[in-house]
């Protein structure tokens, strides 16, 4: 019995050795990590620094971070990065939903220094297309400061009422469509509440551990790479819920529902800067499923994470596992395609969608001039099921900018 357990633990430990004999291999396209000769050891021991941080963090309560915190901790955490902040600090919430009669809201307020906010709406409607707010693709705008318990400017606002459970959204103002040089505009009120009961995802408690620890045993480890893992780490949380509007466009009023989403995010620095890309999906099935997806890359952290979740009508929420969406085979060029179709794993069932892009539309955050967002919206099929969605596809800007283009201020 020992001689045949010493075979295999030196068997084991050869066949380590002649795997890491061998050089790390390159990043793709000198951004994309990839397994190198000590992954999965690295892989191992980071999914058991993940698990213990996450069963410490219980016990201990120990504040917010890759792996631990809790929701509890959310407001709290929130309020102390508002006392400390760093001049990329930020406080951003995000909404948008879907009807099934074929509405689509987005809308976001991005809060920083000097009374300045991102702001941005989109509004698409069966019968005009898709609607612009009025400064877009430039979002950087003067704060509304008058509103001081609300995420406001630009005629839009977020104001909470209750903790994870209800936030009003109004949007009053011009809002544009057609093209740069020809718009047409419309005046537009949008008054809605955001309403849920239904459980939200933080992703650093609940999304998958060994999704995580892939990402980061995919990185070299250096002193370097695990100071900026802690700096730029950032508190985000989702939510899925209904938003119920009354939208009038010139003289016409229209009440409808919309299954929604939200999500706040929170840290002392979000340097747009340092992210390369990301695509996000969510998903709003006829049957009722709503499904987050995102891959994020931002070299100098991760630069391969796969994120999101699934949630069920009858409310059981399950983190993503895996996902094929390799960023570098989809608009790596910076022309997102018109359709798009990967698989992902959830609660160790795959899940195969197909996506067709009806509308596109850009912006630009981080000045106006760091982050270039395409906001897409779609009709899609998974697993033969249908639905409608609403995706992000961000790009670095900064290689691809000059003073000369005008159109983004």
């Amino acid at each position: 019995m020992y001689l045949v357990l010493t075979s295999i633990i030196i068997s084991y430990i050869t066949w380590i050795y002649l795997k890491n004999k061998r050089k790390s291999p390159e990043r793709i396209l000198g951004i994309y990590s990839v397994k190198g000769k000590w992954f999965y050891l690295k892989y191992v021991t980071m999914l058991l620094m993940l698990t213990l941080r996450k069963f410490s963090s219980k016990r201990n309560k120990s504040g917010m971070g890759y792996g631990v915190g809790s929701t509890n901790d959310l407001e709290k955490i929130r309020k102390e990065i508002k006392v400390a902040w760093d001049k990329k600090a930020f406080d951003a919430v995000f909404y948008h939903g879907v009807s099934k009669s074929g509405y689509y809201f987005v809308g976001g307020i991005e809060r920083r220094h000097n009374n300045k906010v991102n702001g941005l709406a989109y509004l698409l409607t069966p019968k005009l297309g898709l609607l612009h707010s009025e400064h877009i693709p430039k979002t950087e705008l003067p704060a509304d400061v008058d509103m001081k318990n609300s995420f406001a400017g630009g005629g839009l606002s977020f104001t909470p009422i209750t903790p994870m459970e209800r936030w009003d959204i109004s949007y009053t103002g011009k809002m544009w469509k057609g093209e740069e040089a020809e718009k047409k505009w419309h005046n537009v009120k949008f008054e809605a509440k955001f309403t849920s009961n239904l459980p939200h995802f933080v992703v650093d408690t609940d999304s998958d551990r060994k999704a995580l620890a892939r990402a980061l045993a995919r990185e070299k480890w250096t002193k370097e790479f695990f100071e900026v893992l802690e700096k730029a780490h950032q508190t985000h949380y989702e939510q899925m819920g209904t938003i119920t509007a009354r939208l009038t466009i010139d003289d016409q009023t229209e009440d409808i529902e919309l299954m929604g989403f939200r999500d706040h995010s929170f840290g002392n620095k979000r340097d747009w800067t340092l992210l390369h890309r990301y695509i996000f999906h969510m998903f709003y099935m006829d049957d009722n499923t709503r499904i987050c997806c995102g891959v994020i890359s931002q070299p100098c952290s991760i630069s391969h994470f796969e994120i999101g979740y699934v949630i069920h009508e009858d409310k059981q929420i399950h983190p993503i596992q895996e996902c094929d969406l390799m960023l570098y085979q989809h608009g790596e060029d910076g022309n997102p395609p018109k359709q798009l179709a990967f698989s992902f794993v959830s609660n160790n069932e795959s899940y195969d969608c197909k996506i067709t892009y009806l509308h596109d539309s850009v912006h630009y955050k981080g000045s106006d001039i760091e982050a270039k967002l395409y906001e897409r919206f779609f009709t899609c099929e998974v697993n033969g099921r249908r639905g409608k969605g609403i995706s992000e596809w961000h790009y670095n800007n900064m290689k691809t900018y000059t003073r000369d283009n005008s159109h983004v201020h």
